[in-house]
């Protein structure tokens, strides 16, 4: 639930250094004066009562979030990347998203709706607008990513953004941000994402239960998804009952860095505490030498070679006998959108709610700890000439070190944010999957298992937390309650995954789930006594038609029965799936004899064309 609203004010000391940036995900930017200005009128949250109707899309929008088809790769989910058990943030310094490893570390979704610009460069001014981006991309197409074109790349802004930051109509810094309608919403036409969820045929009850119709578009999509975020407020932490008058709620460790913060060190000059429920942001953008630090201490300095290196890397053209400047390497932050030169390598200002839940810290994820960004703003933050002025460093103790972290963690909130208080009311009381191979013939006697995902749901007892272990019957059929998350994921035996996504959430009535095989297929083999016959069998198939190399495909064939035995051998009887995805003959693996001396000739294979229904007989005696 959200921090309760504190009455008592807290007022802050004018510190004149500060520790800010760095202890955040990211490094400051510089939109300094126009948010400055703007941050002396923030008075505080307001109370935020979600209609009927948006209650409905933010939870359609928490389903989506963690799932991989609303993004065009239809791997990567929002949660891959803002992680709810790591502060809203990526444990990795750098992310892998739909377009390959970005070159930033993931910034917090806390209080996203407090912000009137997302990414650390503030390149879109709301939540629809960066999701619309996101999904109308196609994975490999050009971009960029802070002003220089990387590899992999990152897609271009919307065609369609809502009024920005600086429209008068929009609210200030610090004010809740309105949800952008349904109406005001467009996109490109790629429309790849929409396709994938309503060829799952798993959210058509989720999307008619929030906006009245189960047709699955761009703008929907994006609205569910920002009203989601839109509830991943902080919640209450030691400070906020700290400064409500629990004395005891912070120890003398963290009380003596919370004096460090708003005095000495000056950190709340960007990092604000005024107001009773402090963002812990000014929302303006700095330049506090992260970038010319983190690249520095990557090890590419700006010597020549590195130049050329790192030119290489970014898949820049090589000129000859051109040496590109150092500046040149470094990330622009919100220069690049504004070309202004006060914006140069500067970061927006990163709120420290939950901060110490979600490292590694800065714009580049280059400081594993908070002990290393206290450090590294003690220590005056590097030597970028373009430096904000406030940052000149401060006298810092070993015991200043580790009262500053205590403080920084007492701003940890004591639950998760964004956890649900109820159960939708548009989940269904029984879901039934039909399971299908890729000729659409059901597939009997499939082994399936259920596993909860995704948000857990105030769901009432017995419901089993426990993994749902099913067999589909004769029509390929399996049926169940929903569990006690907002998803159950699909695990099939021997490594199948099904078309179109593995999870299933708790509002799918029913739906038809393509695995990719084209149907069962037998092998008849004959030992001879001397062997014990295996349990299973291992089987391959090598992808084909791929410009690049893959791994090869690997399934089981499971023994059926006990083996019968002859005057001199064995007969054994096993079935498996043949594979649909992958190439056209499949390879099977049979054991080697038990006779020790027999050197190489420990394993035998055998070759067979795919064919559904096929029985193959081969006799090892």
């Amino acid at each position: 639930m959200p921090r309760t609203r504190f009455l008592r004010p807290v007022v802050a000391s004018l510190g004149v250094l500060w520790l800010v940036a760095a202890v955040l995900d990211l490094a400051p930017g510089a939109l300094v004066g126009t948010a400055n200005a703007r941050n002396g009128a923030v008075t505080g949250r307001s109370t935020w009562k979600p209609t009927r109707d948006e209650r409905a899309r933010i939870e359609l929008g928490r389903r989506l979030f963690y799932e991989p088809l609303a993004s065009p790769s239809g791997q990567r989910s929002c949660a891959s990347c803002h992680a709810p058990d790591h502060g809203w943030s990526d444990p990795e310094p750098q992310s892998v998203d739909d377009f390959g490893t970005t070159s930033r570390h993931s910034q917090t979704l806390l209080d996203a709706a407090y912000h009137v610009n997302a990414h650390w460069d503030g390149e879109f001014s709301s939540v629809e607008a960066l999701v619309l981006a996101r999904l109308s991309t196609p994975p490999g197409s050009s971009g960029s990513y802070g002003g220089v074109p990387t590899s992999p790349r990152t897609p271009p802004r919307s065609p369609v953004t809502p009024p920005g930051d600086s429209d008068p109509r929009r609210p200030a810094p610090g004010t809740r941000q309105p949800l952008v309608a349904e109406h005001a919403l467009s996109a490109s036409g790629f429309a790849i994402v929409p396709i994938a969820l309503e060829g799952a045929g798993r959210y058509a009850e989720g999307f008619k239960a929030a906006f009245g119709a189960s047709d699955i578009t761009l703008p929907r999509i994006a609205q569910a998804l920002a009203a989601f975020v839109h509830t991943i407020e902080s919640t209450t932490s030691p400070y906020d009952r700290f400064r409500a008058g629990d004395r005891h709620a912070l120890d003398v460790s963290a009380r003596r860095g919370l004096a460090l913060f708003e005095g000495r060190a000056g950190c709340n000059a960007c990092h604000r505490t005024d107001g009773p429920e402090p963002f812990f942001t000014d929302f303006g953008f700095h330049n506090t030498g992260v970038a010319r630090d983190g690249f520095n201490e990557s090890g590419l300095g700006p010597d020549s070679a590195s130049k050329l290196r790192l030119r290489i890397l970014r898949g820049l053209p090589q000129v000859d006998g051109e040496i590109p400047g150092f500046e040149d390497f470094l990330d622009s932050g919100r220069g690049v959108r504004t070309g202004a030169e006060m914006d140069r390598r500067a970061f927006k200002t990163p709120t420290l709610r939950d901060v110490a839940k979600r490292g590694p810290y800065m714009h580049d994820g280059h400081l594993a700890t908070l002990t290393e960004v206290v450090r590294y703003y003690a220590a005056g933050c590097g030597d970028d000439p373009e430096r904000d002025a406030r940052v000149r460093g401060f006298t810092c103790s070993p015991q200043d070190e580790r009262d500053l972290v205590a403080f920084l963690t007492g701003l940890s909130g004591e639950t998760r944010a964004a956890l649900p208080t109820e159960v939708w009311r548009a989940r269904a009381q029984r879901t039934r999957l039909r399971f299908l191979d890729a000729t659409a013939k059901p597939m009997r006697g499939l082994h399936v298992r259920l596993v909860p995902e995704g948000d857990p749901l105030p769901v009432r007892k017995p419901v089993s937390a426990d993994p749902l272990e099913l067999v589909t019957d004769a029509a390929g059929y399996v049926r169940f309650s929903p569990g006690t998350h907002t998803h159950l994921r699909i695990v099939l035996a021997e490594g199948l995954l099904p078309v179109g996504g593995a999870l299933v959430p708790d509002t799918c009535d029913r739906a038809d789930v393509t695995v990719p095989v084209a149907g069962r297929m037998t092998i008849v083999a004959t030992y001879p006594l001397r062997e014990t016959p295996p349990e299973l069998l291992v089987s391959e198939q090598v992808r084909s038609n791929r410009r690049l190399p893959q791994p090869a495909v690997r399934t089981t064939f499971v023994r059926q029965a006990e083996p019968v035995r002859l005057t001199d051998g064995w007969v054994v009887r096993y079935e498996g799936w043949a594979r649909s995805d992958a190439g056209a003959t499949i390879t099977i693996e049979f054991p080697g004899r038990s006779d020790p001396e027999s050197e190489g000739r420990g394993r035998r294979k055998a070759q067979y064309p795919i064919q559904a229904g096929a029985e193959y007989r081969i006799d090892l005696r």
